[in-house]
């Protein structure tokens, strides 16, 4: 008995993609490791404060005008907003 298969059979023709199999876990595991090892690498080597943005922010503050009256107003509503819905 010989049996043939018809793979046509739902109408669809061409080709069907093939899936990529997953990565096993113990991969998926090890790159997450090396991943957070760069991480704390990136992070030890990386200043405490950057200089440029200490300057910046001093440079701001010595304005009277910062931040202007807009913003402060605006901050002002969202609290006020945040305060009246009981979140914190």
């Amino acid at each position: 008995m010989e049996i043939q298969s018809n793979f046509n059979a739902s109408g669809l023709t061409g080709r069907i993609a093939s899936r990529q199999a997953a990565p096993a876990a113990a991969e998926t595991a090890w790159l997450s490791f090396q991943e957070s090892q760069a991480l704390e690498r990136s992070l030890e080597t990386a200043p405490e404060t950057r200089a440029e943005e200490v300057a910046r922010a001093r440079q701001l503050i010595a304005h009277a005008d910062y931040p202007p009256q807009v913003m402060i107003e605006k901050i002002s509503l969202l609290l006020a907003v945040q305060m009246d819905s009981g979140e914190e």
